[in-house]
């Protein structure tokens, strides 16, 4: 039902205290709650609303109806007796009028006939109920089969569902078939495209639409962030489908080499690159693919939350996937860290309290994609532990899957712009390990793929860790951590954490006062000669302190 703006629009912004947010005015949702979820907009001189919580256009509308802000509507069907409490039906929902699109409404719900591609006779129907959900008729064949909307035209847009392809014809008033599904697409398209239609594949944004495109090996294009195309419509309008539309990919026209920029030596020493962004210095530079590994227990959860948390008083947005955590839990480990308040841009995903499990492979790359769409502000997730996403296999992972998985993680990492940080463990010691990366769990492919690197390892007899950084935009060097009450905190590099008393005194004076004598350090921090002595010797040894030629001592280079 069409709303004018104009004549409903005030009520509506005065009655839930609206605010304008340039051409639409947000607030809270009159349906389910939350602040700036919900927003009304001009479109067209009809008025507009949306959630961004998803939920139910139906839902919204019957209670601004029983608010008295907007006229009850009741769906005329004709020569259909309308049972009690019959919902709404699906067209209406999704603002589509039925007239020209192949679908009719009985009672609440809509049935789309489907025809042969080639010989036009019925083969079945299709049958969406007001709850989204949807069958075909028993035992009918999709592949080449669907339903035409619009008259022949230039471009013959294929869909895999009847809402996207009422949108395209709608928008572009170009000719739309609608194939029924993913899987029936691709010989739907071919078969079409063998037939003479200039055929353009546009398919939903997920990974099944993906596969479809794969599949036809003909021109597609796919909407950009957002699932399909009823949703962009929905969210941004004509405009915004159109634009999309544009961005159509030929694979045959397409060169094997589009997309590789090779520079000369010249090119590269003229460039000026901007220099590298941290998120936490000196651990996390952005964008970067992260590792945080060492043997269960040794603390890589309460290192990997306490670096989370500081990105996020550095005003970086930061989401921590928890998967081995409920929310009890997480919280008893925050409020240690942060026992009075954390940061309002550190949120986290406790996955042993949520309804749905995790997706793994590149359903887990798709989510982590629109987490970042819907929350602007976020450059660092934090996923505890990596194997919770991984695709599972029976056996151990060779080089070329592991490589291939981490190295998905590391492009998205780069395309979004973040950090995404990875808690992973160590294999059991053999004590054959020339370094602590050669303790790292699983094929050699992780290590060689992931840009920065953590690994630790617990100091005997304490709960001090030593940390193992290294990276590509990193310095190796050897850090450690101290247990405290608020968790781990940074204590400074390794060897100098070892020190004791006198001898970080007498490093302290050398470095403020480089070229100096023992005599002099003696008397500026008042210890006998000999303390001295034995405090240079042992600062020599580890490499931090050099005795010059004319026997006054400096910091090492």
């Amino acid at each position: 039902m069409d709303i004018p703006f104009d004549q409903y629009s005030q009520p509506i912004i005065e009655k839930y205290g609206l605010k304008r947010v340039g051409h639409e005015w947000h607030g809270p949702c009159p349906n389910c709650g939350g602040d700036d979820r919900f927003w009304i907009a001009d479109h067209n001189g009809k008025l507009k609303h949306h959630c961004r919580k998803d939920c139910a256009l139906s839902d919204r509308t019957r209670h601004m109806e029983q608010d008295g802000l907007l006229p009850k509507f009741e769906p005329q069907v004709p020569d259909v007796p309308r049972p009690p409490k019959c919902d709404v039906p699906y067209h209406i929902q999704k603002r589509i009028e039925l007239a020209g699109t192949g679908a009719v409404c009985d009672g609440n719900t809509v049935v789309v006939e489907i025809r042969d591609i080639e010989t036009d006779e019925f083969r079945g129907k299709q049958f969406i109920n007001s709850d989204g959900s949807k069958r075909f008729s028993p035992g009918m064949k999709k592949e080449g089969a669907g339903t035409f909307i619009g008259e022949k035209s230039d471009v013959l847009y294929v869909t895999e569902g009847w809402a996207d392809a009422v949108v395209l014809y709608l928008v572009t008033g170009q000719q739309v078939f609608f194939a029924l599904d993913a899987n029936a697409l691709p010989a739907s398209a071919k078969q079409l495209k063998a037939q003479g239609y200039n055929v353009i594949v546009a398919a939903d944004n997920d990974e099944a639409g993906r596969k479809a495109v794969k599949a036809a090996g003909l021109p597609h294009v796919t909407p950009p962030v957002v699932k399909d195309w009823w949703d962009l419509w929905d969210s941004e309008g004509d405009a915004a489908v159109r634009a999309a539309l544009e961005n159509v990919v030929d694979p045959v026209t397409v060169s094997i080499t589009s997309g590789y920029k090779i520079w000369s030596g010249n090119e590269l020493l003229k460039a000026d690159f901007p220099p590298t962004e941290w998120l936490l210095k000196p651990y996390l530079p952005t964008p970067t693919l992260a590792l945080i590994a060492g043997a269960p227990k040794v603390g890589k959860s309460w290192i990997a939350m306490e670096f989370g948390l500081q990105v996020a008083e550095a005003g970086y947005g930061t989401l921590y996937i928890a998967s081995e955590d409920n929310e009890q839990r997480f919280q008893s480990r925050l409020r240690r860290l942060r026992p009075f308040a954390a940061s309002p841009e550190f949120k986290v995903l406790p996955m042993l309290s949520s309804e749905k499990a995790l997706p793994q492979g590149v359903a887990a790359l798709e989510l982590i994609t629109n987490f970042v769409a819907e929350n602007p502000n976020l450059r660092c997730v934090i996923i505890d532990t990596v194997a919770s996403i991984r695709n599972p296999s029976e056996r151990e992972k060779n080089y070329e899957v592991t490589s291939t998985e981490f190295g998905n993680l590391r492009q998205l990492a780069h395309k979004l712009g973040i950090a995404i940080v990875v808690v992973h463990h160590n294999r059991k010691s053999t004590g054959m390990e020339a370094s602590p990366i050669e303790m790292i769990l699983g094929s050699t492919g992780i290590s060689a793929t992931v840009e920065t690197i953590m690994v630790l390892q617990r100091q005997k007899g304490t709960q001090d860790i030593n940390m193992l950084l290294t990276g590509k935009d990193i310095e190796e060097q050897e850090l450690t951590f101290k247990w405290t009450a608020q968790g781990y905190q940074a204590a400074g590099v390794s060897v100098e954490a070892a020190l004791g008393d006198t001898q970080r005194a007498v490093l302290n004076v050398i470095r403020e006062r480089p070229r100096c004598t023992q005599h002099f350090i003696a008397e500026e921090i008042s210890r006998d000669k000999s303390q001295v002595s034995k405090a240079v010797g042992r600062l020599i040894e580890c490499g931090l302190v050099q005795r010059l030629d004319d026997g006054t001592l400096a910091p090492s280079n």
